[in-house]
């Protein structure tokens, strides 16, 4: 009770602490001064504008600065080369070539055709302890193994579900870096002898159905995304079998293409990510996995003239990208230039680089005192200034 008493008293004296408050300060309150009172505050406030000059208002603006958020500092280039720890690049680089080597043990010591574990997100050290258990495994228990061999095999190091671990239309064996050595062991000998004919009579198969369906199409097939392997390689066998029972192969959709038409693909979806014929961004054609011949004739024929545009202008995109990167390897002695991701287009390269160029001699001389002999890599727009886990420098496509 007494608490609720000293609660009330305390929320009343607030009250009439801030009423007060408002009462003084008030802009009403001013406005109902004596005339003498108004004309002495007019007064006062014509001599100090007398008295302030432009000038000062400039040198006030100036002394002070606003706050620059992380990201506007993190995308500045410079900034970001001054506060770099040049040891953290040679031990990334050497991380690297430790991995790189560890890959090339395994590989060598199972016979696959190559090692892919760049979808995990680890780091080169991390990816270099795993390579390790997996030539340790060899070692141990390579015996236990049903073949000398696994080309043409390629190992995919993957955290994703997947059901089939040995797949002969991919040509990929897939192994969880999360499961145990014997798990791995148990994985690797389901690969036989009959594995890799299987997987190298569908290897076959698929080149010669793949030229086929080039000569009857003018474009070549190509596998997208979304389309599973076995798919993919049963949608090649039905078009190469069409094509080869077609008679006017020689009048189909070959001849609605110009010759610069031949630099696109056929890019084959899954059924339910196409549905029908359409024209990529890039200039390719790209068909549902359903699609028969005729299907691919017609969307070849209706989006033939505006593919070679596109082509045509990416073709010229990339001739100014590719001048761009030697003029900006010269000026500051880099490696190499690489765009960091699929998504970073040649725009987005040539339009980092130029800005780049673009600065005033005493930047540029500072940049090129940091860049050379470092290898560069171009993100999107939406990425901030870091180190690649090779080592590189990573710059944003909108870099400051």
């Amino acid at each position: 009770m007494v608490a609720a008493r000293a609660s009330a008293g305390k929320s009343s004296y607030v009250y009439r602490l801030r009423r007060a408050f408002l009462l003084q300060v008030h802009p009403d309150r001013f406005r109902n001064q004596k005339e003498i009172v108004r004309k002495q505050q007019a007064t006062l406030v014509q001599a100090l504008s007398d008295r302030m000059a432009e000038h000062d208002f400039l040198a006030y603006s100036a002394s002070t600065s606003r706050h620059k958020s992380p990201s506007s500092i993190n995308r500045d280039l410079l900034h970001f080369l001054r506060n770099t720890d040049y040891d953290h690049i040679k031990q990334r680089k050497l991380s690297r070539i430790h991995a790189t080597a560890a890959a090339l043990v395994a590989r060598r010591a199972f016979a696959f055709s190559a090692i892919d574990g760049t979808g995990l997100g680890w780091s080169s050290s991390s990816l270099a302890i795993c390579l390790s258990r997996l030539t340790s495994l060899h070692e141990e228990h390579g015996a236990k193994l049903l073949v000398r061999s696994f080309y043409p095999f390629r190992l995919l190091l993957s955290n994703d579900e997947f059901h089939c671990k040995v797949d002969p239309f991919a040509g990929v064996v897939r192994l969880n870096p999360a499961a145990t050595s014997l798990q791995w062991l148990g994985t690797l000998a389901t690969v036989s002898d009959d594995s890799v004919r299987a997987l190298k009579e569908n290897q076959s198969e698929l080149r010669r159905n793949i030229l086929d369906v080039e000569s009857a199409l003018g474009v070549r097939p190509v596998k997208g995304h979304t389309c599973e392997p076995e798919e993919y390689h049963r949608c090649v066998g039905r078009l190469a079998s069409e094509s080869r029972r077609d008679v006017g192969i020689e009048d189909g959709g070959k001849s609605e293409l110009t010759p610069s038409s031949n630099k696109a693909t056929l890019v084959i979806e899954s059924a339910q990510d196409c549905r029908g014929g359409r024209l990529r961004t890039d200039g390719n054609f790209a068909v549902g996995a359903g699609t028969d011949l005729r299907g691919a004739r017609m969307t070849i024929g209706e989006h033939a003239s505006r593919s070679n545009e596109r082509i045509r202008t990416e073709m010229e995109k990339r001739a100014t990208c590719r001048a761009v990167v030697e003029r900006f390897v010269r000026e500051f002695g880099v490696l190499r230039v690489d765009g960091a991701g699929p998504a970073v287009t040649s725009d987005d390269v040539s339009g980092c680089l130029s800005a780049l160029l673009e600065r005033d001699a005493v930047e540029r001389r500072a940049l090129r005192g940091y860049l050379a002999g470092q290898s560069i890599g171009v993100a999107g727009r939406g990425h901030l200034c870091h180190l690649g886990d090779d080592g590189s420098i990573v710059v944003p496509a909108n870099c400051s």
